[in-house]
């Protein structure tokens, strides 16, 4: 049996070889059922908290150096699953890159609340360039349905200097959504 995350408590099975743990119902695994596809998210600076075997994909704009151990673990960037530039800067009250000293009274432009920012990202997600985005998600979870797929960002949700929220979360949702929508049962382990 290999070290143990706290990940691994909402994996079932993810102490054995990686093999199918789907039951029939009756206990045993029926080749039949389609596999069931898990999401979850994690911290992309905190390695040492990602499940071991996930299939891992880092889902920002702007990863800069996150990107070369999320890699290097065997993941994949998708720098589309991130929110848009505009959105995130709306959201952190920021100027849009390039623009700073541009505008003069952007203090004066009200933040978004996480709600509002949420509701911006789904949209943006449900267009159909943020559909073939998920759909891509998707698939690579498909390619071993008995592996969680991870979403990672650079925020961290727990401990020191926490952020309240980060969009993988919603991501998560919008993945398990989408994938319910096209006929493969899925789950929320952070909800498990």
């Amino acid at each position: 049996m290999g070290k143990q995350t706290a990940f691994d408590s909402q994996i079932p099975g993810a102490e054995d070889t990686g093999e199918r743990t789907e039951t029939n119902g009756e206990g045993r695994v029926d080749a039949n059922e389609p596999a069931l596809l898990r999401f979850g998210h994690a911290c992309a600076t905190r390695p040492l908290e990602w499940p071991p075997a996930a299939h891992l994909v880092l889902a920002m704009r702007r990863p800069r150096w996150r990107t070369r151990p999320v890699l290097e673990a065997g993941g994949q960037s998708i720098p589309a699953a991130g929110p848009s530039d505009a959105l995130l800067n709306a959201y952190l009250g920021k100027a849009p890159r390039g623009r700073q000293g541009a505008l003069p009274a952007i203090q004066d432009i009200p933040r978004l609340t996480w709600e509002e920012f949420a509701e911006g990202y789904r949209h943006e997600m449900r267009t159909p360039e943020g559909l073939r985005v998920l759909d891509e998600i998707i698939e690579i979870a498909q390619q071993d349905p008995a592996r969680p797929l991870v979403v990672l960002c650079w925020e961290r949700l727990d401990g020191p200097n926490a952020h309240a929220h980060c969009h993988r979360t919603v991501l998560v949702e919008l993945l398990v959504e989408r994938a319910r929508e096209l006929g493969f049962a899925s789950s929320d382990l952070s909800k498990t």
